[in-house]
């Protein structure tokens, strides 16, 4: 896939990372059986209601598949601040297909509201290996999109893949992707610079009580 100098966000990606083994041995507990997707039915501008798988891992969004092509990113995605410029925002989707397959056309959607709104056209897909990806249309950070960029409000981004193929079938795949404010201020801080998160709080020391100091009973209400 290649490489890009923008900043993404891709927040239905998950890394894992493997916890580190006790010092201590301990006999190995029987395996535990795997926690069961999290499922959230959530409506769309034009295809009624859609189920949206969650990893009971992480509590982000799994990504959305079928036998032809898997969703690989629905993120935000900002150009590098140039000084003297507005901050440009849009957003980044990529897809992955599976062997042999060769996409004609792919329309990306957004479908959180009604009416959809189109976010990428591409009439002439070309796949690095078998990996595709593109962005819509840069935007300005206007007034209102930093206030709702920094607000507290989660996004919920809904996106509608739909894809034609050379052998004449036509797929379709629902993607949600779940960004945080703290996802968003991370972001904006990055491509900014400027200091947007709080400053984790340094461990407080706690002072030793006088010798001579009674013991006191909580107030109960």
């Amino acid at each position: 896939m290649p490489v890009f100098s923008r900043i993404v966000l891709a927040s239905c990606l998950v890394l894992a990372a493997a916890l580190p083994a006790a010092a201590q041995v301990k006999p190995t507990p029987a395996p535990a059986k795997p926690a069961a997707d999290k499922v959230v039915k959530l409506p769309t501008a034009q295809d009624g209601e859609v189920f949206y798988h969650f990893d009971p891992a992480t509590n982000l969004p799994v990504n959305a598949q079928d036998d032809k092509a898997m969703v690989t990113a629905a993120a935000l995605s900002f150009q590098p601040k140039k000084k003297g410029q507005d901050l440009q925002w849009n957003e980044f989707y990529s897809l992955q297909f599976a062997k042999g397959q060769k996409p004609t056309f792919i329309l990306v959607y957004d479908e959180s509201n009604k009416p959809m709104k189109l976010q990428v056209g591409d009439k002439q897909p070309r796949l690095d290996g078998q990996a595709w990806s593109a962005t819509s249309q840069p935007r300005a950070v206007d007034k209102k999109t930093w206030d709702d960029m920094i607000g507290p409000k989660t996004w919920y981004l809904q996106r509608k893949f739909m894809v034609e193929y050379a052998d004449g079938t036509e797929r379709t795949l629902h993607q949600l992707s779940v960004v945080t404010q703290q996802m968003r201020l991370e972001l904006l801080q990055k491509v900014t610079g400027m200091q947007l998160l709080q400053p984790a709080p340094a461990a407080a020391t706690p002072a030793a009580a006088p010798a001579s100091a009674p013991a006191t009973t909580p107030k109960t209400n």
